[in-house]
C-alpha cells in the first residue's frame, strides 16, 4: 500500500477569493449566485450574480534572508445584472453593496494586511439576448509569503562542502578550492 501524499496547501490568492465570497455570499442582491470564478456565462435568471477572480499579482522581494515577498494581487469581482430599463441603477446599487462589504474588512477575512477598490469598470457583456450589465470592481490585496522552511529531520547530514575563492580583481575564475570535509571529533574534554 502507498503512503497517502501529504495535502497541498492551499495558494494565498485562493484563500484571498475564498475569503471575499464567504464576505458577499447571501449579503447582496446576488444572493447565492456568489462564486470564486468568472462567472461571464450565466442565464438571464441567474442574475444578479457575482464572480470573484484574480488577474494579476506583483511579487518583489522584501527580504533575502530568510525569503520573504511582499505580494500584491488584483481580486476582480464582477457584479452581473440583467439588461433592462434599470441596468445602471441595479449596477449601482449591487457595486454599492459589495463596496461596502469589502471594505468594512480590509484584511478580507484575515487573509490579506490591506486591501483597497483601485476602479470600477461598467459596460455590457455577453451576446444578443444573452446581453447583461457588469460592473468590474478592481481590489488590490496585500498579503507576504516566505518560502516553506525545510523540515530537519529529512536532511542529509551535512558532511562535505567545496569552497572556491575568485580573488580581487574578480575575473570568475577561482585563484583557491578546497574541500571542508565536518565529522565528528572526540570530546576533548570528557567528563570521567
Amino acid at each position: 500500500m502507498s503512503p497517502t501524499p501529504a495535502p497541498v496547501a492551499k495558494h494565498p490568492r485562493q484563500l484571498i477569493r475564498e475569503a471575499v465570497v464567504a464576505l458577499l455570499l447571501s449579503k447582496t442582491d446576488a444572493g447565492t449566485r456568489v462564486w470564486p470564478s468568472r462567472v461571464r456565462h450565466v442565464s438571464s435568471r441567474d442574475l444578479p450574480a457575482i464572480g470573484v477572480y484574480t488577474t494579476e499579482e506583483s511579487s518583489p522581494l522584501a527580504d533575502a534572508s530568510p525569503r520573504k515577498y511582499e505580494r500584491t494581487v488584483n481580486v476582480v469581482v464582477d457584479c452581473l445584472v440583467e439588461k433592462n430599463d434599470a441596468l445602471d441603477d441595479a449596477l449601482d446599487a449591487l457595486a454599492k453593496q459589495v463596496e461596502d462589504l469589502l471594505m468594512a474588512d480590509p484584511t478580507l477575512g484575515g487573509t490579506a494586511s490591506d486591501s483597497a477598490l483601485m476602479r470600477t469598470t461598467i459596460g455590457l457583456v455577453g451576446e444578443g439576448r444573452t446581453e447583461s450589465g457588469c460592473a468590474s470592481l478592481e481590489f488590490e490585496a496585500d498579503y507576504e509569503t516566505s518560502p516553506g522552511l525545510v523540515d530537519a529531520d529529512t536532511l542529509d547530514d551535512f558532511a562535505v562542502a567545496g569552497v572556491d575563492m575568485d580573488l580581487a580583481p574578480a575575473d570568475g575564475t577561482p585563484e583557491i578550492q578546497d574541500v571542508v570535509i565536518i565529522q565528528d571529533l572526540p570530546d576533548p574534554d570528557p567528563e570521567p
